[in-house]
């Protein structure tokens, strides 16, 4: 081999290169010169050029390859930490733990609209029947709400009690008037001396018995001794002959 300088040698065609070509190592370790063939080489790596902006691996006889990560997939390695699985294990752990405690009751499906969200009786996220208009009444609260409410009953007790004593006057009033109205808008008195007949004129007609009251000689008559007759004109007596000479009154109510 001649004696020139590396930088000055002429690059090898690629129609020039032969198996026995070889490649001078200089083995550091071993303090010794040694070769790489191109025959060694292409063993290696092949004896054409590699797809382009791809990771090289090993094959089963232990040959560089082309892999299907690309380089750009490659890149996202950049920046790890530590192995890549043991990290999505210990995620996965705690988004399986988060899901079995409160929030498990949430993960499948939407919750009811406009509702206020409650704890049930297992911890977990529920949803109560108070709406989102009635729990904004809340708003402005600035204490406890019974409290408030306890102390305005206290301080308005005469209040209070007027509106009782009113309600109750009104309700009063009302049944006095029911009763006003009941009363019977006009009497009517006839008047007799008995015959040995059983049946005297009313002189209206009633619609029934309870509006008839009877007295013979100023004793009242009790209702079950007589009835209507002639279509309610008359109070007809349960005797069939009566004792002549008495004197009847006959009042009614319509």
């Amino acid at each position: 081999m001649a004696n020139v300088k590396i930088t000055a040698l002429t690059n090898l065609a690629s129609g020039d290169v032969a198996d026995g070509d070889v490649f001078v190592i200089d083995d550091i370790s071993a303090t010794e010169t040694k070769k790489v063939t191109i025959a060694n080489v292409k063993s290696v790596v092949g004896t054409t050029g590699l797809t382009a902006s791809r990771a090289l691996k090993t094959d089963g006889s232990g040959n560089i390859v082309v892999s299907d990560v690309t380089s750009a997939e490659l890149d996202h390695l950049d920046g790890v930490t530590s192995a890549i699985q043991t990290q999505f294990t210990a995620a996965e752990t705690r988004r399986t733990n988060n899901i079995a405690g409160a929030i498990s009751t949430v993960t499948t499906s939407d919750l009811t609209a406009s509702r206020a969200l409650v704890t049930n009786g297992d911890g977990k996220i529920a949803v109560s029947d108070v709406t989102s208009a009635e729990i904004d009444h809340l708003d402005g609260v600035s204490s406890a709400i019974q409290t408030q409410l306890d102390a305005k009953i206290a301080t308005t007790a005469s209040a209070s009690n007027d509106f009782v004593t009113f309600t109750r006057l009104n309700a009063n009033v009302n049944v006095v008037q029911d009763n006003v109205a009941a009363i019977p808008s006009s009497f009517a008195n006839v008047s007799y001396v008995t015959t040995t007949a059983n049946s005297y004129n009313i002189g209206v007609t009633v619609a029934s018995i309870s509006e008839v009251d009877v007295y013979i000689s100023g004793a009242y008559q009790h209702k079950k001794e007589y009835i209507l007759a002639n279509s309610s004109h008359n109070v007809q007596f349960t005797d069939a002959t009566f004792v002549a000479g008495e004197d009847i009154e006959i009042i009614s109510r319509t």
